[in-house]
């Protein structure tokens, strides 16, 4: 007599997610994946951090002392915003956290205290974005992708409190505030932020300053500051400043023995941070240097050019696409005989200009410059014993211009 003997439908999948096995902290979601797509984003493992410089390696423009406004300064791309909250050095320090591959942080040390805060007192360093690096974010969208900021911070001299993160879509005009309580004073602690999306405020696709990231260490009254002003907000609202700080209580600003570091900011896709996305120092480089660069002592890249007047002229290259047409400056002491910076292109050619005597109607923001020497010698560019020589090629080599060590010629396309 036959016997005919059935089984249930066994689901494998579901099965190998109920077998106690060792699986580490994804490894259910990595099982259960349905797709490579959906693997790679559980996996998370291509370029992260949107931000630039977050752990302080570049510092073109040299650290900056007796800072009371609104200026660059110190580590690349953080944009120091005091007013009223006294006097601040901003400089690349070498205080980081241990066993974290860190070497550099920025540092914030109060030199003129401010007893207590006005009104309009503030205290801050940001960095912009422009819309083609988080047009992959689909904000304004369902789809719309979380972020997460995360960070490494220091404060000494007993300071305790909360700051207040601040991230606003330029898109939209929208903002989003998150307040931080400092763990433990005197001490590197780790830091992360949770960003939501915004569905309903799209970015717009271009050079343009979209997305901001704000840290706020001092507010005033007017920015919600102490127990007065704003709200914290649990979804995108309207910008008001009154929201910017809210609850924002350290008082950093009260002695000059205050210092604070930070170090190993990073912002990401996602709902979890992740370890820090390092870059090697060419790399950061050239990445700053879309919104600014600066080179000293009669850049190697220059070229003998044709006269220009009474002058002369030797062109350069930007070392890499800026992010916009550049403000062009240099700086150099001593001598009368004029010269300037011209041809702000975005990509391509500038063009350093220098009169031998008068000025040319042509080019009237001609400006004294140092360190020019004249000698005679060999046309082109040489090495002069701890500067260059450049000189021009259709004129007789009587005539040399030697430009300093210490002078230099930047380029700013900040946001």
């Amino acid at each position: 007599m036959a016997v005919k003997v059935t089984k249930p439908k066994v689901n494998i999948r579901q099965k190998l997610t109920e077998l106690d096995i060792p699986k580490g902290a994804h490894g259910t979601q990595l099982v259960a994946s349905r797709s490579a797509a959906e693997t790679f984003n559980i996996v998370r493992a291509d370029r992260k951090n949107l931000l630039y410089n977050g752990e302080m390696q570049i510092n073109q423009r040299g650290n900056v002392t007796g800072v009371t406004g609104n200026q660059y300064g110190g580590p690349d791309r953080w944009k120091a915003m005091i007013a009223s909250a006294g006097t601040w050095s901003i400089s690349q320090d070498s205080d980081v956290p241990s066993g974290q591959g860190f070497a550099r942080s920025l540092k914030l040390d109060c030199t003129t205290n401010r007893a207590s805060l006005a009104a309009g007192s503030g205290l801050s360093i940001a960095q912009y974005l422009e819309g083609y690096d988080v047009a992959h974010l689909a904000w304004g969208n369902p789809e719309a992708k979380d972020l997460t900021l995360s960070f490494w911070l220091k404060v000494d001299n007993g300071v305790s409190g909360t700051f207040v993160v601040l991230v606003r879509n330029h898109g939209s005009g929208k903002l989003l505030n998150r307040q931080v309580r400092v763990n433990r004073e005197g001490g590197w602690n780790h830091y992360v932020v949770n960003i939501p999306a915004d569905k309903a405020g799209a970015f717009s696709y271009g050079n343009t300053n979209q997305l901001e990231i704000k840290f706020t260490f001092e507010a005033g009254s007017n920015a919600g500051g102490g127990a007065s002003g704003g709200s914290m907000l649990h979804q995108w609202l309207a910008f008001h400043n009154a929201h910017t700080g809210v609850g924002c209580d350290l008082r950093l600003a009260n002695s000059t023995s205050n210092n604070l570091w930070l170090t190993g900011v990073q912002l990401e896709a996602g709902n979890e941070p992740t370890t820090y996305d390092h870059r090697s120092y060419g790399e950061e480089l050239a990445l700053c240097q879309r919104y600014f660069w600066r080179e000293y002592g009669g850049v190697y890249h220059y070229e003998p050019g044709p006269t220009n007047g009474a002058g002369v002229l030797g062109q350069g290259q930007h070392p890499v696409a800026m992010r916009a047409k550049p403000t062009m400056s240099h700086n150099c002491s001593g001598s009368s005989n004029g010269a300037s910076v011209n041809g702000n292109n975005t990509v391509g050619v500038w063009t350093w200009y220098k009169q031998n005597s008068g000025f040319d109607s042509g080019h009237s923001s001609y400006q004294t410059v140092a360190n020019w020497n004249f000698a005679n010698s060999e046309k082109g560019i040489h090495w002069n014993g701890g500067s260059y020589n450049f000189r021009p090629s259709d004129e007789s080599g009587t005539t040399g211009i030697n430009l300093g060590v210490n002078s230099y010629i930047q380029a700013d396309a900040e946001l």
